[in-house]
């Protein structure tokens, strides 16, 4: 991915991201290659970094599960302290 400048036309960002994984379906690992390329945006120059991505990343029911597990946990605080 290479980001230009609209006012000078002048590459200001170039990311490359690539998936060793097994899951073989784009939409369930395009999230985890966004994180990749955006985690920690900008970042240094000629560095190299390396992440492993949990599956809930992949996995959309894995994550609606977890958000809405926080979700239940704020709202039973909320009920104790009322």
């Amino acid at each position: 991915m290479d980001i230009y400048s609209a006012d000078t036309n002048k590459k200001i960002y170039q990311g490359k991201a690539d998936s060793d994984g097994k899951i073989n379906s784009l939409p369930y690992i395009i999230n985890g290659l966004a994180f990749a390329l955006f985690n920690d945006f900008p970042g240094n120059n000629s560095v190299l970094n390396t992440y492993e991505i949990s599956e809930e990343i992949y996995n959309p029911e894995a994550y609606l599960q977890r958000q809405n597990n926080k979700y239940l946990k704020i709202q039973d605080r909320k009920k104790r302290n009322w």
